[in-house]
């Protein structure tokens, strides 16, 4: 696929978020406005080749973030590899998701609400859950330290970005590296994150091969202390509470300024 101009995907969704405008949530709820891209073949080329015609389309629609204090149990998939070593993993495509729900939806059948994928190489590293990324705190003697996956399988998230630069900010640890499973217990804090679900905590993490279940503190159920510090901060700058001191925000005219239509 080729890719799109920058100044092009930019005036996309500057138009589809002013033209729907009507539908963008209070400003003071936990609801927001979701930007979709999407882009795919068109045409009437059928031959295993690149097509000659591709359609970009961007939609919006109000969706609901989790509420506050959920967390989560999780469990690791081992019998299937949600993306290959050199695939596309890192690209953000529907098949690297549907095949995915099938597990989702029988993980949610033994009492679980997400699930965790595995490298295919070694079946040892923690790559990212079905929808979003892996985050974890390791505390200790030192400052704390932000745990990142380093893998070529996984998107790089901008919700993570925007934690690691609220990490850093404090002048604290990052560490981009493999995660192994059996290191899951040596961290204080696990978190689900993403652009939709925001930062969930996880209560813990079961791995049916071993057996073995690995618990965190999640108080009476609600989000850890880190996971419910970044909540906090990140709606602070969303919700122009506290100065975008990062530049993230970017601002949307009414659609009689964005084209010169009334």
């Amino acid at each position: 696929m080729p890719a799109v101009a920058v100044e092009l995907f930019t005036k996309c969704v500057e138009l589809a978020v002013a033209r729907n405008a009507e539908f963008v949530p209070p400003h003071d709820s936990r609801a927001f406005l979701y930007i979709r891209p999407v882009m795919f073949a068109g045409g009437s080329h059928i031959a295993l080749s690149p097509a000659r015609m591709y359609t970009l389309c961007v939609f919006v629609t109000p969706a609901t973030a989790p509420p506050p204090g959920i967390s989560l149990r999780a469990l690791i998939v081992e019998q299937f590899d949600r993306t290959a070593p050199k695939g596309c993993g890192s690209k953000k495509v529907g098949g690297n998701y549907a095949p995915v729900m099938q597990y989702v939806e029988s993980a949610k059948d033994q009492g679980y609400s997400i699930t965790i994928h595995l490298d295919s190489l070694t079946g040892l590293q923690v790559e990212e859950f079905a929808s979003c990324a892996f985050v974890a705190v390791r505390e200790g003697s030192a400052e704390p330290a932000l745990v990142i996956p380093d893998s070529r399988n996984v998107l790089h998230s901008t919700t993570v970005r925007a934690i690691e630069a609220l990490w850093k900010e404090k002048g604290w640890k990052v560490e981009r590296r493999p995660i192994y499973v059996s290191e899951l217990s040596s961290f204080t804090e696990v978190m689900a994150v993403g652009t939709a679900s925001g930062i969930i905590s996880i209560a813990s993490i079961t791995q049916d091969s071993v057996p073995k279940t690995v618990n965190y503190d999640v108080a009476a159920g609600g989000p850890a202390r880190y996971a419910k510090e970044w909540t906090v901060d990140l709606d602070a700058i969303h919700h122009g509470i506290v100065p975008d001191r990062f530049g993230w925000l970017y601002q949307i005219l009414p659609i009689s300024n964005v084209d010169g239509s009334s």
